[in-house]
Order: C-alpha cells, then sequence, then structure tokens
C-alpha cells in the first residue's frame, strides 16, 4: 500500500479530477446574474443540471416568459458562475458562463447562449437557443475560477491562477488565453471577486507570503486597466493591513488556497468608479475611488 499511494495520487493530478458539492448551492462562485432585461440562474444541484431563464418584467410573473435550459453536455460539466452585461439592450439576450469538466474530464471551459426568440414567444424557449463553448483542455482542476463580463456583455474574461481568458460575443469561434504569470505580479496570486467597468476592472484574492515562518495568505486588491490589445494589466494594488492587537491581526488564513464560503469575496464598481470590495472572513468592506478618464491609482 505504500508504494502504490505516490502513484495514485499522481494519477488523480493528471485527470485533474473535480467532484464539486452541489449540497452547496453558492459554492465556487455567482450562481445568478441579471439585468433589466433578463435574469439567468445555473442550478448544478437538479439532475440533468440547467439554467434558468427569466425575463421581465419581474415583477408580473404571469407576463414574463420563464425556462428550464439543459447543458449541451449533462454529464460533463460543472459551472462555476454565471454573467451578463449590466447595459445590455433589450435585443442583446445571451448570458456568458465559466466551470470545470468534471468526471475525469480535463479542462476549463467559457461558454456563451443566447436566445434568438422574442419575449412574446411560447414555450418552451431552449427551441430559440444556440450554444457557444471553448475549452482549455491544458489547464488542471483550479480551485478558483471567476468571470468577469463587461458593462455591454461584449466581452468576458476568465480569471485564474494558472490563466486568463478572453471570449467575446461576437467571435465565438476564438479563445484568447495566456499564462497567469504574465498579469498576475504576484505569481501565487488566486481571484475570489472581480468587476469590470467601461474603463477598468477591479478583482481581489489572496497571495501566499512566501517569508512567513507559518503557511499565510493575504489579502489584496488589483487595479486593472485594458492594454491595446484588450488584455487586463494591474496597474494599482491594495493590500489590507489588520490593526495590530485585533482578533484580525490573528488570522493567517492557511487554508485560503482550497475552496471555503468563508474566504468569499464581493466587488463592484459604479459608473462614477467608486469601489466596493468585500471580504467577510475579516468583516470588513472597502471603498475605493478611481479616477474613471486616467483609471491608474486605487485610492482608499
Amino acid at each position: 500500500m505504500i508504494l502504490w499511494l505516490p502513484i495514485l495520487l499522481f494519477i488523480d493530478h493528471l485527470t485533474g479530477d473535480f467532484i464539486p458539492n452541489k449540497n452547496d448551492y453558492d459554492a465556487y462562485g455567482s450562481k445568478t446574474a441579471f439585468n433589466d432585461h433578463f435574469l439567468v440562474q445555473v442550478q448544478n444541484d437538479k439532475n440533468p443540471s440547467t439554467f434558468l431563464l427569466h425575463f421581465a418584467p419581474y415583477e408580473n410573473i404571469e407576463e414574463s416568459l420563464e425556462c428550464f435550459i439543459y447543458f449541451p453536455n449533462l454529464t460533463n460539466h460543472y459551472v462555476h458562475s454565471v454573467g451578463v452585461g449590466r447595459r445590455q439592450t433589450q435585443t442583446e439576450r445571451h448570458f456568458f458562463f465559466v466551470g470545470e469538466s468534471v468526471n475525469d474530464q480535463v479542462g476549463a471551459f467559457i461558454g456563451l447562449v443566447k436566445y434568438n426568440g422574442t419575449e412574446k414567444e411560447s414555450l418552451p424557449c431552449s427551441l430559440n437557443l444556440s450554444y457557444h463553448l471553448q475549452y482549455l483542455h491544458s489547464s488542471h482542476y483550479q480551485k478558483h475560477y471567476i468571470l468577469g463580463v463587461d458593462p455591454r456583455g461584449l466581452i468576458a474574461y476568465g480569471f485564474s491562477n494558472e490563466f486568463v481568458l478572453i471570449f467575446e460575443a461576437q467571435s465565438t469561434d476564438t479563445l484568447e488565453s495566456w499564462n497567469g504569470n504574465l498579469t498576475w505580479p504576484d505569481a501565487s496570486f488566486v481571484p475570489h471577486a472581480v468587476d469590470i467597468s467601461e474603463k477598468f476592472g477591479v478583482i481581489a484574492g489572496f497571495i501566499y507570503r512566501a517569508n512567513s515562518t507559518n503557511q499565510q495568505y493575504d489579502p489584496v486588491i488589483y487595479l486593472i486597466n485594458f492594454n491595446s490589445s484588450g488584455h487586463p494589466i494591474v496597474v494599482d494594488e491594495y493590500k489590507p493591513v489588520a490593526t495590530p492587537g485585533t482578533w484580525q491581526a490573528l488570522l493567517t488564513n492557511s487554508d485560503a488556497n482550497t475552496y471555503s464560503a468563508k474566504y468569499d469575496m464581493s466587488a463592484s464598481i459604479n459608473e462614477n468608479g467608486d469601489v466596493l470590495v468585500g471580504m467577510q472572513f475579516i468583516n470588513r468592506v472597502f471603498l475605493f475611488a478611481v479616477n474613471i478618464t486616467n483609471p491608474i491609482n486605487l485610492t482608499y
């Protein structure tokens, strides 16, 4: 048994086997997204897993269109997050999603579902849908893989420690990806929350403190701009520092490299450049200001 154990562990690493906890609905990412025109909710706990698509008006259920959509591949996908552009128009009825392959399949994916019908058409609306999926088969299982969508819903960004993805709604046959080390100032960065505005983005997560006597992960918030190629680049950062003598100062966050709900974060940007970042594990909400005409500083 002693000789076989390392071999079994190595095989598991190669397959990247991901067994999601479907009993925890909110695990791994945001399962609901909406704008003024429609709402989408992923339901991984269903068998088979489904998307719930619900069109406005939200206050009058009898007049709204609602339907359930099956995944293109019902057995080998787990969706971490769904996202929509908050300024998509009434005719731009599409949403993005990201996730991981399961059942011994390897690779992260990012996708787009587009509703091609109208709100007045009868159910089922699944007859009016088109799916677009792109895979990154070279990736290992990512414990934290998050989705950011620009306000118009034109571009989706997939962020993880290992890679960064760009997926465009008008060019679904193409997936642009590169190594996360080319974007993150610290190679240990693990993203937990992101929001994208028309001018900049904010992404929050953890970095590993390599010189610590104990294993320790510290929170960090990155301000990102987009270069001439549309790639996100980090231009500023803020590292929360706990007040000495407080209970927050005693935290090591030693298990932050694995998924736990206590480390969930949130990020939100308004049209004036104000930024809110929430970190429940330290019971803090941070308010920043960013100059939208020259978004290079994260001012606390």
